[in-house]
């Protein structure tokens, strides 16, 4: 689980996820000439009336844009495909810049078939709220349209909630258990102990007897908990609920992974930070390019290991040599079936 106290636990999802790894540093340093600019050119313009500066500023953006926007082509071709053959569970969410006029960046984010981060799109606005989101998913729709049993996971927002039902009107909407469980602690105030692992008990829940027997203990301890549970909508967070297959997905940390990864960038001129992230999404899918050609068995590397260990494990297993003394005396009924 996603954790700011200790982002290390996010490395299984994001193996590229320090940034300082992706010489952020230097990002920095080239967008410093950027610091300012405007301040620059008039101080210039003040100094001698030369419009040079302007000029010469003119041509670099036109040829970073340029750059940027192939690279975005490139990047958008490859992430649609890889869509197709990921689990169709999208995960939003919403991180702040450090820019001297603020703004925020949205984001849509999936797991591929080796339980990694696959970014599918981002922007940057100035502000979050119902207009924006809706264009947001516009984008998204636009390109990679609408799979069978697909659903969108995010925090409580309602701007979000708003915006998918008219985008993907009939599509489920989830929300992230982690997100309402701080809205608990927040609003009761007794009984977090027993209510932690009882409600996240809960939430996993495979069957409705189960279900059912957890949120009765759950009413013992506090029946508040349990009304406010109740009008969140049992469908938007039990998984016993779910009208689709959410699979392993019940929180939203894919997006504290991200903010991990752009900590550094985005404190960068708008420009130089969108050409960090298609410089990112480009790395990445070269690297997991590089990592599929070197992968010779049916599954990813880690759920290739975890079928591995599990094979391995009954071969460590001891039975006590007096349960086997035990067994010896005893008498079993069998019954024999003759098969032609």
């Amino acid at each position: 689980m996603y954790s700011e106290a200790d982002p290390g636990n996010i490395s299984g999802y994001l193996p590229w996820h320090d940034a300082k790894n992706h010489n952020v540093a230097k990002w920095k340093e080239g967008a410093g000439s950027w610091m300012n600019t405007t301040r620059r050119m008039q101080n210039k313009l003040v100094e001698d009336g030369s419009v040079n500066i302007v000029e010469s500023r003119a041509r670099e953006a036109i040829k970073i844009s340029s750059k940027l926007v192939k690279g975005l082509m490139r990047d958008k071709a490859s992430i649609k495909n890889g869509w197709e053959y990921c689990r169709p569970v999208v995960v939003v969410g919403v991180t702040f810049l450090k820019l001297a006029y603020m703004g925020i960046m949205l984001t849509a984010s999936t797991m591929d078939a080796a339980d990694t981060i696959l970014p599918l799109a981002y922007a940057v606005v100035d502000s979050e709220n119902d207009a924006l989101w809706k264009w947001f998913f516009e984008q998204f729709k636009l390109t990679y349209g609408e799979r069978p049993n697909m659903c969108v996971l995010s925090d409580r927002n309602e701007s979000i909630l708003k915006a998918t039902s008219i985008v993907y009107p009939g599509m489920p909407h989830y929300s992230c258990m982690w997100h309402i469980w701080t809205n608990i602690l927040a609003k009761f105030k007794k009984g977090h102990l027993k209510l932690s692992e009882l409600y996240f008990a809960t939430t996993w829940s495979y069957t409705l007897d189960e279900f059912n027997e957890r949120m009765s203990k759950i009413e013992e301890i506090d029946p508040r908990v349990k009304a406010y549970l109740y009008d969140i909508g049992y469908h938007r967070w039990s998984r016993v609920h779910a009208t689709v297959n959410r699979t392993w997905t019940m929180i939203s940390n894919i997006t504290g992974s991200l903010n991990v990864v752009t900590k550094y960038a985005r404190e960068l001129p708008i420009v130089e930070l969108l050409e960090y992230m298609s410089t990112l999404l480009e790395r990445r899918t070269k690297e997991k390019l590089l990592k599929a050609k070197s992968t010779f068995t049916h599954l990813g590397y880690k759920f290739n290991k975890e079928l591995d260990d599990n094979r391995t494990l009954p071969h460590k297993l001891r039975v006590r040599s007096d349960y086997l003394l035990d067994q010896i005396h005893k008498q079993h009924n069998i019954d024999i079936l003759y098969i032609s």
